[in-house]
């Protein structure tokens, strides 16, 4: 049941992020990007699975733009942060955060289905 605790929390914060008005992509992509850590917390705990996680979701953001850049198409008169669009910027967090919460999920049920039985 441990892995089951952050479903209540990945609901509300669904809920409200219809209800609240976002100005940009990258705004979204940074208010999901600061609840990662807390989903690591809440799920996993160990320094390994942290840095496994962040590994995956900056090295699979970088090949997923990389083979295709133009994955999310900057809308005219889109403003650039150092030669990078704000929305293509957006992506990639965005990219990285599923990436990251995912290999945190994936990771704990994979420890739990190898460890053996224990009562919780």
């Amino acid at each position: 049941m441990r892995s089951c605790r952050p479903l209540p929390g990945d609901t509300d914060q669904r809920l409200s992020q219809r209800r609240l008005p976002w100005a940009s992509t990258l705004q979204v992509s940074l208010t999901l990007a600061l609840v990662n850590p807390m989903i690591w917390y809440l799920v996993d705990r160990t320094r390994g699975g942290f840095l496994l996680s962040a590994a995956v979701a900056v090295s699979g953001a970088a090949i997923v733009l990389g083979v295709n850049p133009t994955m999310v198409p900057a809308p005219p008169g889109n403003v650039d942060f150092h030669g990078v669009g704000y929305e293509t910027l957006g992506a990639g967090v965005w990219i990285s955060s599923v990436l990251f919460s995912g290999t945190v999920c994936f990771g704990n049920i994979g420890r739990r289905l190898v460890s053996p039985s224990r009562a919780d």
